[in-house]
């Protein structure tokens, strides 16, 4: 059985949506397929308790983990950062540098040795650059094809 560690950048469950359901779906499609699936979600502590009811209806572990980056109060200390690190200057990559995330993503890769990494969108980069390290073949998933919905937006 192929093991396969999502990383995701909201919790999919209730599925309130679109893109909820897309992402839900998914991941129970990968149970389904037979691959051994482990999740690491940025969550709100409000989601505590839906995140301990999948885990288990679905038989898996899933490890949320809190959003950081996204409080006022952390606007200059980024703004420091952006000036010895450019390449974070989307402002969402910073969210996957944080260091209980990666605490919890390496000790998955070195511990449970996924064959897979899957990455909901690009800008999670930081991650797959870890995984490279590891060996570990990694799958970005992306819901914008970006020429298409340029294309569709702007004529």
């Amino acid at each position: 059985m192929s093991k396969i560690l999502i990383v995701t950048p909201k919790f999919p469950w209730p599925m309130t949506g679109a893109c909820e359901a897309d992402r839900a779906e998914g991941i129970k499609q990968l149970i389904r397929l037979g691959f051994e699936v482990k999740l690491i979600v940025k969550a709100n502590d409000n989601q505590l308790g839906a995140i301990k009811e999948m885990r288990d209806l679905l038989s898996i572990d899933i490890f949320p983990v809190s959003y950081k980056y996204h409080q006022k109060n952390i606007i200059l200390k980024y703004i420091k950062i952006l000036l010895t690190r450019p390449n974070l200057i989307d402002g969402a990559a910073y969210e996957y540098t944080d260091p209980e995330l990666k605490k919890i993503f390496e000790r998955q890769l070195s511990d449970w040795r996924p064959d897979y990494l899957w990455l909901d969108y690009t800008f999670m980069w930081p991650l797959a650059k870890i995984a490279r390290q590891y060996g570990i073949k990694v799958i970005t998933r992306s819901i914008n094809y970006e020429p298409e919905h340029f294309i569709q937006e702007e004529g």
